[in-house]
């Protein structure tokens, strides 16, 4: 179990160093999307 762990958190930095640009756009939107929901979780 661990060494497929492993590998596909090797597997997954080695793509997100291939493809830097779409990488970046990402992780801002999953954490902007993230962060508004925490927003509105808290308002409610």
């Amino acid at each position: 179990m661990a060494v497929m762990i492993k590998s596909f958190l090797k597997i997954a930095f080695r793509n997100l160093a291939k493809n830097k640009t779409v990488s970046v756009i990402s992780v801002t939107g999953l954490a902007t999307g993230t962060r508004c929901c925490i927003y509105i979780v808290m308002y409610i």
